[in-house]
């Protein structure tokens, strides 16, 4: 396959935390907002069960958050708790308790990516009480002790929570509040779960590293725990952002060799299972961006260039941001899916997602 890339010289770099923020394993959804449109519409169309009513619903308010409707997006999953608890005492009662956490998360997220981003922060303190005591209630909706107690897979909830407060926590801080408080967070997280660094979201591990990974590194204050492949990968992503500021700074060398370490770990956790095959993707761009930053331009259009071929389209909007790294016009991945819908169709899928949730019928 011919490269989509222009043959220039690559543009000055921007520090690895700029263009791609966090490294850290977490399941990413990177679908267009037309192909978000196009799986609500099969799986609405595919409903069987409760599960499946929510699987829809969360797509559906998914893609209104990416599209700007964040109105809309609340409102539906507003609705999607209030269909949760009309099946209190239901025989799905157990499963749908776990069901509901999802749309929880989401109005969490609305609020810290495009709202009260201390209401969505003082909300993912009270599913960290969730997911370390099972205790505690939703935010929004009446659903506390007794019916964690009922969850047939608590384990899995347990750990899915505590993932998604690990890593939206340090997400929203980092992008809408101070490195003092990012900090701040972080320490508390790692001092809650202080083995996320080799079992679940690597994120506070991450972070002192995002906000100055010479500080990081020389106070030592986020110590990878724990031995095996995921630890690893842990440490690979704090040498990223070391690798990458050093580089910056004109430190050839070290950042060289802190590259080449990560580079090591990275191949050592190839069988490692992860939520998102991008995870490898995007480390391997940040150590390409170091490559790049200490002489090695060919070697980092090279590796850049594959990263594009490997990611076939699975995320338009990483394959757009190496391409204008390396000097090339958006143009060049002309040919992408549409990247937007028209009103009309969002408001017919607005009107079916809640005709499925109100009607009573699942």
């Amino acid at each position: 396959m011919a490269s989509m890339i222009p043959p220039r010289t690559m543009p000055a770099m921007m520090t690895t935390s700029r263009w791609l923020g966090y490294l850290s394993d977490e399941s990413r959804v990177t679908a267009t907002v037309p192909r978000l449109c196009d799986k609500v519409e099969r799986r609405l169309s595919e409903i069987t069960c409760t599960a499946q009513v929510f699987e829809a619903a969360n797509l559906f308010a998914l893609m209104l958050f990416r599209a700007g409707m964040t109105d809309d997006a609340r409102t539906v999953c507003h609705a999607e708790l209030a269909f949760a608890l009309r099946r209190r005492g239901r025989s799905d009662w157990p499963e749908t308790v776990a069901f509901a956490v999802q749309p929880q998360i989401n109005l969490l997220r609305l609020d810290g990516y495009a709202g009260d981003h201390h209401r969505g922060l003082r909300g993912l303190q009270e599913l960290a009480e969730i997911s370390r005591t099972r205790g505690g209630a939703l935010p929004d909706a009446d659903i506390s002790s007794p019916d964690w107690a009922v969850v047939p897979d608590w384990n899995l909830l347990r750990n899915t929570i505590r993932d998604v407060v690990i890593a939206d926590t340090c997400k929203v801080t980092h992008r809408r509040s101070t490195a003092a408080a990012l900090l701040e967070a972080a320490a508390v997280l790692r001092a809650h779960w202080p083995l996320s660094s080799h079992s679940g979201a690597q994120h506070a591990y991450e972070a002192p590293y995002l906000v100055d990974a010479v500080r990081a590194e020389r106070d030592g204050v986020a110590a990878v725990g724990g031995i095996g492949r995921r630890s690893g990968l842990t440490r690979a992503i704090q040498l990223c952002h070391l690798a990458s500021q050093l580089a910056q700074a004109g430190e050839r060398g070290p950042a060289e060799a802190h590259a080449q370490t990560a580079q090591r770990f990275v191949a050592q956790a190839g069988s490692l299972t992860l939520q998102s095959r991008l995870t490898r993707l995007r480390i391997r761009c940040a150590i390409a961006d170091t490559l790049h930053a200490t002489g090695h331009v060919s070697r980092a259009r090279a590796e850049f260039e594959q990263v594009v071929l490997e990611l076939d389209g699975e995320d338009p909007a990483l394959a757009c941001d190496i391409v204008r790294r390396l000097g090339g016009p958006d143009s060049a991945t002309a040919g992408q899916a549409p990247t937007t819908v028209g009103p009309e169709r969002v408001r017919i899928l607005l009107d079916r997602v809640m005709t499925t949730l109100t009607d009573g019928r699942h």
